[in-house]
């Protein structure tokens, strides 16, 4: 059995901007660098056509693993952009744990994502676990 996806998000302004009181945004959704999650949703990146997309249920998580919620999304990738997102991310207890620099580690099994949130600067726990691979591929702040 093969090691189960693993990649980590640290949140961008454009990612949380969407939960800011007066925002215009349509779009409830993460950037997802390929970089970091090309290999978490390589069966997306293969599909045919301009946009895309592919259903997931996703579970969030508090850093002490508390469930926060769980909800379907879509993995979207934009050709035109050559991006990955994350869609339809429900507002419900999201600025709990969407915060600027904040960090999400991402594990994905089968159609389930499992998104758990850390503080701002703790890549150092992820490098203790062995895996600074993650997090050297993070862009630089």
């Amino acid at each position: 059995m093969g090691q189960q996806p693993i990649a980590i998000k640290r949140l961008t302004r454009n990612d949380v901007s969407w939960l800011q009181p007066k925002a215009k945004s349509h779009q409830c959704a993460i950037n997802l660098p390929t970089k970091s999650f090309s290999v978490m949703f390589k069966d997306v990146l293969a599909k045919e056509g301009n946009i895309l997309r592919e259903q997931f249920m996703v579970h969030w998580y508090q850093t002490d693993g508390t469930r926060l919620i769980h909800s379907p999304s879509e993995v979207a990738y934009y050709h035109s952009k050559s991006e990955l997102r994350l869609l339809q991310i429900p507002r419900e207890k999201m600025d709990e744990i969407l915060k600027e620099k904040h960090l999400l580690i991402f594990r994905r099994e089968g159609k389930s994502i499992h998104i758990t949130h850390l503080e701002a600067n703790c890549e150092h726990l992820i490098s203790e676990l062995g895996r600074h691979d993650l997090v050297d591929i993070l862009p630089r702040l």
